[in-house]
């Protein structure tokens, strides 16, 4: 097997994660630049070892549920060196926040190293529809073919329209086979994760998610 190490550049702003990742604001803080993702270990520990464990569940009774709003309350000492000690894991922010966080998606992440990563099936994803539509610029599959099948299911029928390109992809300029998932040759290619040369990969930035199904 031949093994071909490459570069990927990301030319846009990606995100992978969906509600999965949400995190809740009890899990992290922030400041002008930066949001800090706090794990529960390092939490339970510096409360600790800060004697602000009771203080933090009289808080926590009281209602409000935002770390955030918690470092704020006075007294600021000992919270400001809890806060010290909570930086940990940072995400820079385009800009200073106007408005309180209250929550944010997690990049999909490596669970040993906490590095966000875009996973080979994801990679090996997108090129297959860079083919698709290669193939269909060269003729080789019929643009009309796909719309009608999108057009029929009406975007309900995912699998349908799933099968449809699968069947398209198999067959395009090949010959002298048979049709069959083993005429894949995309099978015989295997992609590993990237994960990101730099020390700072990511950034949090606001977005407005628009829905494009008819119900919202």
């Amino acid at each position: 097997m031949k093994k071909i190490q490459c570069l990927l550049k990301v030319l846009s702003p990606l995100h992978i994660g969906g509600l999965v990742t949400e995190v809740n604001n009890m899990d992290f803080f922030y400041d002008t630049k930066y949001l800090y993702h706090v794990s529960e270990t390092r939490m339970a520990q510096a409360l600790k070892e800060e004697g602000l464990i009771e203080d933090f569940i009289n808080f926590m009774s009281s209602g409000q549920a935002s770390l955030q709003e918690y470092l704020e309350t006075p007294p600021y000492i000992p919270k400001e060196d809890l806060r010290k000690r909570l930086e940990g894991k940072k995400i820079a922010l385009t800009r200073p926040p106007v408005k309180r966080i209250n929550s944010f998606r997690l990049f999909k992440q490596d669970p040993l190293t906490r590095k966000p990563y875009i996973p080979g099936s994801t990679i090996k994803g997108a090129l297959r529809s860079d083919i698709l539509f290669m193939l269909m610029d060269k003729g080789a599959l019929k643009a009309e073919e796909v719309e009608k099948t999108v057009r029929k299911s009406k975007r309900r029928d995912r699998k349908k329209v799933g099968n449809m390109v699968n069947r398209l992809l198999e067959s395009a300029d090949l010959q002298h086979t048979r049709p069959g998932p083993h005429r894949d040759w995309l099978r015989a290619l295997k992609i590993s994760d990237a994960f990101c040369r730099d020390e700072e990969p990511s950034f949090l930035q606001e977005v407005k998610v628009v829905s494009l199904n008819k119900n919202g």
